[in-house]
């Protein structure tokens, strides 16, 4: 394969590159030495680099000793065309470890590594003390979509070799931009890797996928190393779907979904190292809930200062709510039509119901405060019901919280989470629809509570 040339870089934060000859390839590292700290392997995502974990690598390197490598036809680093495919890939890892002297490394491998570790443990058991993988295609049948699907199901590269590598990788990056803006530095390393052909004749490692994954799927379900799946719901590539399908297989994994695209390392950056922190302390060592999943979203919390007093509001709020009767919940059980017939009567103004008052300020005078505060449960069974028929998760979020409190400076506040944020989760188009409807209602609402009488 073409050996890359070296970029000069203005800046790669605390990320330092060296080379070393492993394997007879002239393999890119970096590396922050911890004595007596446990070592992670961090492994190179395509179409970037190991510079892809400088946004996390400070936070790593002050608990733990770091070993980041491009892996060999990736990143900077020399490859051979035998090494292209995560069966070999894994065996390469193997060797990696002996030529450094690591004796079970953590590793956090990303794209196409994720694979790759699995096969240096389906190969090895006991490589890896844990695996902290994901946005990397591991199950079979295959789940890809995309410019990667495409990739792997064209009959040759030909059409390929013909586009502009610079042009697809800057369109790849794109996607981290609404997230974390790129240093001109890393972008140039990036394309250095893709350059001179290595961005297509890294392309047969993906397109192995269609022999080598089918052999690593019986293989899954006797891994007992420790996996942390993260992947990103918006992943255009890699879907959700393929991090669940390989949670399933794996007896001793964890899944988080972050909001979020394919570079989940950078474009929520934080995030991703506050989850390998977690993991790496020792949450590697608690073996989950079979199945469990961690799911991370973005919730938009709506603070609306108020005009009125207090007690205003709050009266107002309580007038315009209609007020829920269980006994037309409960006649659901024997006779569903007349239950919903009495509960469209419910409804007051945009057809909201006030299902409970918690008087927090009131309750405060236990730790001798005094605060005005109080929390409304509110919605509809009715339109609930329009979301949980589609999907029933909904119904952790029905009813909806909405708070109203005074501060000590006597400004009157109102805080509750946007619902099209909560429900919106679910990615299901009925359930969001009604969900944004909710959203307008509470505004609405609060509008009309905090307009004084005479001006309604």
């Amino acid at each position: 394969m073409t050996t890359p040339a070296t970029p000069v870089l203005d800046t790669a934060g605390t990320v330092y590159p060296e080379f070393a000859t492993i394997a007879g390839l002239r393999i890119r590292y970096a590396h922050s030495p911890r004595a007596g700290a446990d070592t992670v392997l961090l492994l190179s995502p395509w179409p970037e680099s190991l510079l892809a974990f400088r946004p996390i690598w400070d936070t790593l390197a002050a608990e733990f000793a770091l070993l980041a490598i491009d892996l060999p036809g990736f990143g900077l680093s020399e490859g051979r065309p035998e090494l292209m495919s995560p069966r070999t890939m894994g065996q390469f890892l193997i060797e990696l470890n002996a030529h450094f002297g690591l004796t079970q490394p953590h590793a956090i491998a990303p794209d196409v590594a994720s694979p790759s570790v699995l096969f240096a443990e389906a190969l090895q058991p006991g490589t890896f003390r844990s695996l902290f993988i994901g946005s990397g295609a591991c199950s079979f049948p295959l789940i890809v979509d995309g410019v990667l699907k495409q990739i792997i199901e064209a009959e040759s590269l030909d059409m390929f070799r013909a586009l502009d590598t610079d042009a697809i990788v800057l369109n790849s990056l794109s996607e981290i931009k609404a997230y974390y803006t790129l240093p001109d530095a890393i972008v140039a390393d990036y394309l250095a890797a893709a350059a001179d052909g290595r961005f297509v004749e890294a392309m047969n490692f993906v397109r192995a996928y269609k022999t080598d994954l089918p052999a690593l799927a019986p293989q899954l379900p006797a891994l007992h190393t420790p996996v942390h799946i993260v992947s990103g719901r918006h992943d255009p590539n890699v879907p959700v779907a393929d991090a669940e399908a390989l949670h399933r297989q794996l007896p001793n994994s964890t899944l988080t979904v972050l909001d979020c695209g394919h570079y989940t390392w950078e474009e929520e950056a934080d995030t991703y190292a506050r989850l390998a922190l977690n993991w790496l302390r020792g949450g590697y060592q608690h073996r989950p809930y079979t199945a469990a999943t961690e799911t991370v979203i973005a919730i938009k919390h709506q603070a609306i200062k108020l005009q009125r007093r207090f007690e205003d509001v709050t009266a107002a709020l309580e007038s315009l709510l209609g007020r829920i009767d269980e006994a037309s919940l409960a006649l659901a059980a024997t006779n569903p039509a007349q239950a919903e017939q009495q509960l469209a009567r419910l409804g007051g103004y945009e057809n909201l119901i006030l299902f409970q008052i918690q008087d927090h300020g009131t309750l405060l005078r236990l730790r001798g405060a005094a605060h005005k505060a109080k929390q409304y449960v509110l919605g509809n069974p009715l339109i609930a019901l329009q979301m949980t028929q589609h999907d029933l998760r909904a119904a952790l979020y029905a009813p909806l919280r909405l708070l109203v409190y005074e501060t000590t400076d006597q400004q009157v506040w109102a805080e509750y989470d946007l619902p099209s944020s909560l429900f919106g989760q679910f990615q299901n188009e009925a359930v969001t629809t009604v969900a944004l409807g909710l959203d307008e209602k509470l505004r609405r609402l609060l509008h009309r509570a905090d307009t004084p009488t005479d001006e309604q």
